[in-house]
C-alpha cells in the first residue's frame, strides 16, 4: 500500500511518515514523562542519534513542503528511515556497536 504512495506522491508519504514519527516520540514522552524522555534522548550515547533523527525529519519536511523535488524527497525518506533505525537501536544495549560491526 505504501509503495505506490512513495512512487506516485512521495511528498504526501513523507509528510505522513514524519508526522507519524513525531507522534511516536510524543507518545513516548506521554508514557515516560517529558523530562525523562528528554534526558534519555540527550544521554551520551544517544545524543548523536537523536540529532541525526530530528535533522533528517526537518530535512524531509523541508524537501517535501518547500522544495517539492521528487528525487530529493525520496532520498530524504531513505535517510529518515536509516536515522530512525539508528535511533531505535540506540535504546538497545550495545545496539549501536552491533549495528556498526554488522555494516
Amino acid at each position: 500500500m505504501f509503495l505506490p504512495m512513495i512512487v506516485i506522491k512521495p511528498q504526501k508519504f513523507a509528510l505522513s511518515f514524519t508526522i507519524g514519527n513525531l507522534l511516536s516520540i510524543g507518545s513516548m514522552m506521554f508514557l515516560v514523562g517529558p523530562a525523562k524522555q528528554a534526558k534519555n534522548m540527550c544521554a551520551k550515547g544517544r545524543a548523536a542519534a537523536t540529532a541525526i533523527y530530528f535533522c533528517s525529519m526537518a530535512l524531509t519536511l523541508y524537501c517535501a513542503l518547500v522544495l517539492r523535488v521528487y528525487v530529493l524527497v525520496l532520498i530524504c525518506i531513505c535517510i529518515q528511515c536509516i536515522a530512525l533505525a539508528y535511533y531505535a537501536v540506540s535504546y538497545i544495549p550495545f545496539g549501536q556497536t552491533m549495528l556498526s560491526s554488522a555494516i
